[in-house]
C-alpha cells in the first residue's frame, strides 16, 4: 500500500529478484518467481502531495497458486511535512 498523501514518482521496476510490477491507485503488487529464505526490501519512488499524517494498511505477502500461506506486517502512521 502507499500512502494516502503520496503517489509514484517512478515506475520502473529493475529489481534483481522481481519478475513483474503493477502499480494501482492505493498499492503496488510485486511479484517474483524464486525467493530464498531470508529477508527482502523492495523499494517503491513516491512524491508527497499533501502533507498531513496517515495510516498505512499492512503489507500483505503470499504464494501465487496457493494463497492460504501469507504474512501481514503491521498497520503504521507516516507523517508527510
Amino acid at each position: 500500500p502507499i500512502p494516502g498523501g503520496c503517489s509514484y514518482a517512478d515506475k520502473k521496476n529493475n529489481f534483481r529478484n522481481e519478475s513483474h510490477r503493477e502499480y494501482f491507485k492505493n498499492e503496488t503488487a510485486i511479484f517474483c518467481e524464486h525467493l530464498r529464505k531470508g529477508n527482502y526490501s523492495f523499494e517503491i519512488k513516491l512524491i508527497p502531495r499533501y502533507t498531513g499524517s496517515y495510516t498505512l494498511n499492512p503489507a500483505k505477502v503470499e504464494l501465487m497458486y496457493f494463497p492460504v500461506l501469507r504474512a501481514n506486517g503491521g498497520v503504521k502512521r507516516v507523517r508527510i511535512k
